[in-house]
C-alpha cells in the first residue's frame, strides 16, 4: 500500500480513549496495625492512553455498613425548573451551570465527579408533582461523604431541600422535606 496515499487523505481519526482494565493480580499484606502494603499489575488494557495515576480506594466499616453506598438527594419545587444554582461539596469547591430540571443526569454526574471530595458517581432525575429530585449515588470514597450543599444564584424565591443523613435542610419554605428512605449516609 503506498502510505502518501493515506498521509493526504481528506480524512482524520482519532480514537478516543476509554476506561482501562483494572489492575491485575492484587495483593494486600498487613505491614502493622496501622500499615497495608497493596502490590498490583498494571492492568493488561491502558484504554489507549498511558496510565499517569491509580487511584486506591476503601471501605471502612464504621458504623456496620461495609459496603453500603452513601445516598443524597437533591429535591427542588418544580417551580425552580429552569433555575440556577451552585452545587458545593467540601466547603468552597463548586460547580456552577445546573439548571434545576434542564441539566440532564449526565450533567450532573460529570459536575460532580469535577469535584476534587467527589468520587464516581450515579445520578437519577424522578421528576414528581410538586419537586424535582436529584438521587446522587456515591459509588467509590476514600472517606465518608460531605453533606452537598446548594447555595443560591437564581433561586431567591423557590424551595430546595438537600436531603442527607436521614434528615434535610430546607431553604425558602417547609412544604418540602425528606424522609429516612431519601438518603443514607
Amino acid at each position: 500500500s503506498d502510505p502518501q496515499h493515506i498521509m493526504n487523505s481528506p480524512f482524520n481519526a482519532q480514537p478516543n480513549a476509554i476506561e482501562p482494565s483494572t489492575p491485575s493480580n492484587c495483593q494486600v499484606k498487613i505491614v502493622d496495625s496501622e500499615k497495608l502494603r497493596m502490590m498490583w499489575e498494571k492492568p493488561l488494557n491502558d484504554g489507549g492512553e498511558a496510565i499517569l495515576q491509580y487511584k486506591v480506594e476503601y471501605w471502612d466499616n464504621e458504623g456496620g455498613k461495609y459496603g453500603e453506598y452513601d445516598v443524597q438527594r437533591i429535591r427542588f419545587s418544580i417551580d425552580a425548573k429552569g433555575t440556577s444554582f451552585h452545587l458545593v461539596s467540601d466547603g468552597d469547591a463548586h460547580v456552577d451551570g445546573l439548571k434545576v430540571g434542564e441539566s440532564t443526569s449526565g450533567e450532573w454526574k460529570d459536575a460532580l465527579e469535577s469535584l476534587p471530595s467527589i468520587g464516581n458517581v450515579s445520578v437519577n432525575q424522578v421528576i414528581g408533582i410538586g419537586n424535582i429530585d436529584y438521587d446522587i449515588t456515591f459509588l467509590s470514597n476514600v472517606s465518608p461523604v460531605e453533606v452537598l450543599a446548594v447555595t443560591t444564584i437564581d433561586l431567591s424565591h423557590e424551595s430546595f431541600c438537600v436531603c442527607a443523613q436521614s434528615s434535610s435542610t430546607c431553604i425558602h419554605g417547609t412544604f418540602m422535606g425528606c424522609d429516612a428512605v431519601m438518603s443514607k449516609l
